[in-house]
């Protein structure tokens, strides 16, 4: 029904096993986490303007600083396109960023404000 929440469910909810791979201070907005081509993690760091590169180890580092926050990427074989701009703050740009970690600005997308995903 219009301008109403939908009902609410309850459901059980079974624990699954996982691993910690990494952790980030309290306050970090991690906002992508994404497969390289040789199996490390590359992870977006919103509030730090950043990608951070993350292995299965556990370790992880700044991988690239990028000229505006990062909201969305997906890996390739040559690297990763980020979609990055201030949120609510047009227009974010595409950007391509090469595995020996150049940041390439492939251009702005016209009348975009916040690009979440891919």
């Amino acid at each position: 029904m219009a301008g109403r929440p939908a009902a609410h469910h309850e459901v059980g909810l079974d624990a699954v096993r996982h691993t910690v791979l990494a952790t980030w201070p309290v306050g970090t907005f991690l906002e992508n986490i994404a497969i390289l081509p040789d199996g490390d993690f590359v992870i977006s760091v919103h509030n730090r303007k950043a990608l951070h590169r993350a292995t299965t180890a556990g370790e992880h580092q700044l991988w690239v600083s990028m000229p505006s926050p990062p909201a969305g990427m997906i890996t390739t074989d040559s690297g990763v396109f980020v979609v990055a701009g201030e949120p609510g703050e047009g227009p974010h740009h595409l950007y391509h960023v090469t595995l020996t970690r150049e940041v390439e600005d492939r251009g702005a997308i016209p009348n975009s404000l916040f690009l979440n995903g891919f």
